[in-house]
């Protein structure tokens, strides 16, 4: 999704993608993340390598695309917690019981 431009730079994309590998962690069970971006994707490639700290494993000139993967460790972990705090996962059904109307 690409939201509205007034919408953007607020830091809400990184966040879910924050929370979505502190899910996958922890829900199900992943070691090792894996990603393929095209060598052109300056802005992914940055937020992959700086912000998530991946390493480049391979770089196709054919397909014009870098590997990169980021392994979890417990430095990783306490990385994603410091920007989940608010994280928690809660039943189906508890969020209909106190939804107010």
């Amino acid at each position: 999704m690409i939201p509205q431009a007034t919408e953007r730079h607020k830091g809400y994309g990184i966040e879910t993608f924050y929370t979505f590998i502190r899910y996958a962690i922890e829900t199900l069970n992943i070691t090792r993340f894996v990603v393929k971006i095209g060598l052109q994707n300056l802005p992914s490639i940055n937020l992959f390598t700086k912000k998530l700290q991946f390493l480049e494993i391979e770089k196709s000139e054919v397909f014009q695309e870098t590997t990169m993967e980021r392994r979890v460790d417990n430095d990783f972990i306490e990385f994603l917690h410091s920007k989940t705090p608010n994280y928690e996962i809660d039943s189906y059904e508890n969020l209909i019981i106190n939804k107010t109307i």
